[in-house]
Parts: C-alpha cells; structure tokens; sequence
C-alpha cells in the first residue's frame, strides 16, 4: 500500500455523513474517512462564483504516498475557486498507476460521493477538468452534474479500452475490486463507459480536445466517442496537434480554455473550436 502523507494539515472528517452535515467548509486538505479508506482533497475558496474540479491522470510508478493532487499550477491564476481531487484507491498498492477515480469494492459509489463533495462545496458554476484518464472522471462527473462543464484533453472515454502503457484495466480491477473483466459484463456499480450516455442528449457543455498525433486515443477513444455522440449534445471540438504521442497542451492553453467556460455568459464555440493549443514538445 502506499502511505499518507503527513506534511499536510488535514480537515478530518469521520464519515462522508459528517462532511455533508458540516456548516462550513474553509480553504485547505480534507481527509474523508468512506468505507474505511481516505478521500483527500484540496480546496481553495477565493470569492469566484464558479469551481474547477481536477482530477490526475495515470501517475508515475514511483509515487510511494497519498495524496496524489495535480493541477495546482494550472489553476493557481484561474478566475475560479477549485477542488483537487487524489484518487482514493490509488493508496491501495505502489503497482496502481490509475484508478480512474471509479471507486473500489469498499467505495463502490465514489462517483456519486465525488459529486456529492463537490455540490457541497461549489457555487454557481462547475468545471470538471481532466486529461486522460482523468478527463474519464471529468466526463463522468459532468454526466452527473446537470448544467455543468468539463474541459477534457485526450480523455479516456471507455476504461475497458484501457490496456496500454503499463496500466491496464485488468491490473485496477483486479487490486481495487479482486474481480476480473467479467464485472464489466454484468451490473457494474461504477460508470465504465461514457460514449454510450452521449449517445443520447445530456445536459452538460464539453470542451473535448484531441491531439492527432496521439494516434492511440484518437483511433480507439476519440473516434469511438465522436461518431457515437449524439449530435444535439453540447460539443466543443478542438483538434490541435500539440505534439507526438499521448500529450497535452500546456497549461496556458488550458487555463485560457478553463477561463473562457468560467467567465462567459455565453460559451464561444466557435472560438474555443478553432482556438490552437499550444503543446510543450517543441514542432
């Protein structure tokens, strides 16, 4: 197992119950005791009347402690509050790189507690942001989140897709829930696949951009969500090659996306279509 850090001052809570039924939630790391394992998180209140909701993608196997919170830099100047979720299974072994914060066989209904935690904290608006398989959690958070946002770079859009760079699917099904790919054939209690909710309309706005030089995610995720998506949802399409391979523009780029969703009264699709993403590879 990987272990708690420590260096933090954490908001302890007992129970998700004591979390929900607390009259004020302040700036700082929550720890939230659910099924026996920990939630961590991150929030910052600074006055904004919209929230941006971060999730990590797959991490480095050398990362030996919990939490693990990204986009810190991303959203440190964004005209938001936030919310940096870790993944609560991620402390279940060093050899899980990514457990798609699709909960675990002590937290089988985390995505419904994810939203529940964020809707407790987050004001008018709501952004959830993540790329790869994090962006999987933006998708399904904002599925259910009606009237939300999701700015997601290369998502994961189907996790039993995911078999490649050294995390596959069967290794998180297997430490998280002991079960195999049979759970995915039958009542799963977590969302596994988003393409298929987009195939009808949904009430929510996605950013969706896909770096064509990514040719892994844009043959079996992009494609497979694109031409399923029904074409009444809420799309916004960005194609900018911002480099070879599974990467992801930079954060200015992103924070400029972020921004726009957080402070339009109404969103430019068309500028946030065309808008040309920059990558951190030089070309």
């Amino acid at each position: 197992m990987r272990f708690i850090n420590r260096d933090h001052t954490y908001n302890m809570f007992c129970s998700l119950e004591a979390f929900l039924d607390s009259n004020r939630i302040c700036s700082g790391y929550y720890e939230i005791n659910y099924g026996g394992l920990p939630i961590h998180f991150f929030v910052e209140q600074r006055g904004f009347p919209c929230t941006t909701v971060v999730f990590s993608q797959m991490v480095a196997d050398d990362f030996e402690s919990v939490p693990i919170i990204v986009g810190a830099g991303l959203t440190q100047s964004l005209p938001t509050d936030r919310i940096l979720f870790s993944d609560p299974s991620m402390i279940l072994s060093k050899t899980l790189r990514s457990g798609f914060y699709a909960g675990n066989s002590v937290q089988p209904h985390l995505q419904d507690t994810i939203v529940a935690i964020v809707q407790k904290i987050a004001k008018d608006r709501i952004i959830y942001f993540g790329t790869s398989d994090g962006g999987f959690a933006a998708l399904v958070s904002a599925l259910k989140t009606p009237g939300s946002f999701a700015a997601v770079s290369n998502p994961t859009v189907n996790i039993k897709l995911r078999t490649n760079r050294g995390n596959s699917i069967e290794r998180f099904l297997e430490l998280a829930w002991s079960s195999g790919t049979d759970i995915l054939d039958t009542d799963a209690p977590f969302m596994w696949d988003v393409v298929k909710p987009f195939e009808s309309i949904q009430d929510t706005t996605i950013f969706y951009h896909q770096n064509p030089a990514d040719h892994s995610w844009e043959k079996w995720h992009y494609r497979n969500f694109r031409e399923r998506c029904h074409s009444s949802n809420r799309i916004i399409w960005n194609e900018s090659d911002v480099g070879q391979g599974h990467v992801f523009p930079t954060n200015q780029s992103l924070g400029e996306v972020i921004s726009h969703l957080a402070t339009s009264s109404k969103v430019d699709a068309t500028h946030l279509s065309s808008l040309e993403l920059r990558g951190y590879q030089a070309k």
